[in-house]
């Protein structure tokens, strides 16, 4: 993942060019704190709900089930980052998905340590970009920036872009995820979590969409 590897000035997470998806497991990754303090942080990578090798099932229960072990560790997360290309045209399908199980698993306490991350600006014009970040921050992400979420953007070709990210995290108090409390607290199984349901609702409302696409077709061929 870009990120870490430009947080980490090395090559520490397998970044992919082609259509293939890389992170398919949570994969955590060690190295010091950029305020050269001597302090270690810990980045975890996680798979996307837009795999192309496992299923959106898959990748939530590897997260969750990730997720309940640390949080049995007595292990909580300073800060969570959600990556948004800023390159993509419209918020909808894939990305729109990423974001409500994002939302999902994080849970409303969790969002004030949530820094929405926008990435790919040198591949746009800088109005383009803006104009798009404009309508992110007021629209599909508007219900999480009232929890205080914070927005930021991503040079992948500067270390300083990601190491004054990452300090962005430095006074927040670690958090518990939703999916953790529901797991572990509330002794729930995967499918009696929010960040099920939710992707129960999603794949129900693309099925029934899909149906009324595919009836349209017969009746228009």
């Amino acid at each position: 993942m870009q990120f870490i590897n430009a947080a980490t000035g090395q090559n520490s997470v397998l970044v992919g060019d082609e259509l293939e998806s890389c992170t398919q497991d949570v994969e955590a990754v060690t190295c010091p704190h950029p305020d050269g303090s001597g302090r270690n942080v810990i980045f975890v990578d996680t798979p996307g709900f837009d795999d192309t090798q496992i299923t959106d099932y898959v990748v939530l229960q590897r997260i969750a089930n990730w997720m309940k072990e640390t949080y049995q560790e007595k292990t909580f997360l300073n800060g969570l980052l959600f990556f948004h290309r800023i390159t993509d045209t419209r918020m909808r399908g894939t990305p729109l998905r990423n974001l409500t199980m994002f939302e999902a698993l994080c849970g409303k306490d969790a969002l004030h340590n949530v820094v929405l991350t926008s990435t790919m600006w040198d591949e746009v014009f800088p109005d383009v970009g803006e104009t798009r970040e404009a309508q992110l921050i007021q629209e599909f992400w508007k219900p999480l920036m009232g929890t205080t979420c914070r927005t930021a953007r991503f040079d992948k070709s500067s270390k300083e872009s990601a190491s004054d990210i990452v300090k962005l995290f430095d006074i927040n108090p670690p958090r518990a995820l939703l999916v953790q409390k529901e797991m572990v607290d509330y002794q729930k199984d995967l499918q009696g979590t929010s960040a099920f349901k939710a992707l129960a609702r999603w794949w129900s409302s693309a099925f029934k969409h899909l149906g009324q696409r595919i009836r349209f077709r017969r009746r228009n061929p």
